[in-house]
């Protein structure tokens, strides 16, 4: 059996950029021939906004437009390659982070595809069944259960298709953009199922953008209490750095070369095989620089959007993961697995030791912890 490794780049990020995100080093460093290892098979794709003319450019930046299309391709990726028994393993970052995500839950919302499946030509009706399908509360149509019928017979079982890990680096909720976009992707779900076996995440404490707001998985819950998914294990670890500091992209990376050592360490332990030495390309020892996304346009932004807030004009994930420009590091005992990177919180603590101005936010949440009557020190995270 093999590995299949899906990487989802974030917005405005290509494999040929100067200075690459960690999707694209991921993808580089994965080992295709390991002598008497498991093989593996790499799909990249840019991330939205990266088409060939600049109006392609800017709409795909600005609202998301090429979304379905990384998705289809991705999954057409898996039915292609995909034998019972392989591990699949996919990675994102920013909207390529909402993309993995997504993929992962149509996957498991539609089926995945035979390679005969595809050559029915069964992927046209796949994105459309995907967005066609009734909410949870809903009743199924008869020419939805009659379409997904006839898909579902071109698919592997549910019981063939595991996610051995999905790792994600900085998911932005309503893709990372107000207004026009939210309503035509509200479809995508990017909530964990059963069928990830390992779930992880790298979120930025330092990212103020309001428009970014932080996707965080939850532990849905039945009506009775219980969680619905128990088998996913899942971290979501908070490290120092504004978005791209954590998904990769700028000249000075030692913060983001720090998150993606700890992200392919954790892939490693579910089966990924890398080449240390192409991983270690481009690593720089420098100082932890934390870069200001916060440009003026995005303060223009801000403005909006907390005034929006107070109108309820703008989406709920905006309104309850900020308090003013500064995310929460968690809000809701539904969050699911929150922890902080230990030197982040090294670092907090040595600031508030000397009585020096650090991340607020980190002290909103030591203190929503203990009102919750949570140990701090268990949900640091260790990072080397």
């Amino acid at each position: 059996m093999k590995n299949l490794i899906i990487c989802c780049d974030g917005t405005w990020k290509r494999a040929d950029d100067q200075y690459v995100s960690n999707i694209e080093k991921i993808a580089r460093a994965i080992e295709t021939t390991p002598v008497g290892g498991t093989m593996q098979i790499v799909f990249y794709t840019s991330g939205v906004g990266t088409g060939a003319t600049a109006a392609e450019r800017i709409l795909g930046g600005a609202f998301g437009i090429g979304l379905d299309s990384a998705i289809v391709s991705a999954y057409r990726f898996l039915a292609l390659n995909y034998e019972p028994g392989d591990a699949v393993f996919v990675f994102g970052f920013s909207r390529g982070a909402y993309t993995a995500r997504s993929l992962v839950g149509m996957t498991k919302a539609i089926g995945l595809l035979t390679p005969d499946g595809l050559a029915d030509n069964k992927l046209r009706s796949a994105i459309s069944l995907y967005r066609g399908r009734p909410r949870a509360d809903e009743e199924p149509s008869e020419d939805f259960r009659r379409a997904k019928s006839d898909f579902a017979a071109s698919c592997y079982s549910d019981e063939d298709v595991e996610i051995r890990f999905l790792g994600v680096f900085d998911t932005v909720g309503a893709l990372g953009v107000p207004g026009l976009s939210r309503q035509k992707y509200r479809f995508h779900d990017v909530t964990l199922n059963p069928r990830v076996k390992c779930a992880r995440q790298a979120l930025a404490i330092d990212e103020q953008r309001r428009t970014f707001s932080p996707c965080i998985w939850q532990q849905v819950r039945g009506e009775d209490g219980t969680p619905e998914n128990t088998l996913t294990d899942v971290k979501q670890v908070w490290f120092e750095g504004v978005h791209t500091d954590v998904g990769g992209g700028y000249q000075e990376s030692a913060l983001s070369d720090l998150v993606l050592n700890w992200m392919v360490a954790e892939a490693q332990q579910c089966g990924l095989v890398v080449d240390s030495g192409r991983l270690a390309k481009g690593q720089r020892s420098a100082p932890l620089i934390v870069h200001n996304s916060l440009t003026l346009a995005y303060r223009f932004m801000n403005v909006i959007s907390r005034g929006g807030q107070k109108f309820r004009r703008f989406p709920k994930a905006v309104i309850w993961r900020f308090r003013g420009d500064r995310r929460l590091l968690e809000s809701s005992a539904e969050d699911w697995g929150v922890a902080i990177a230990s030197g982040a919180h090294r670092r907090w603590t040595e600031a508030a030791d000397m009585g020096e101005p650090s991340a607020v936010n980190v002290s909103w949440w030591i203190q929503w912890l203990g009102e919750h009557g949570v140990d701090p020190s268990v949900r640091v995270e260790k990072v080397d």
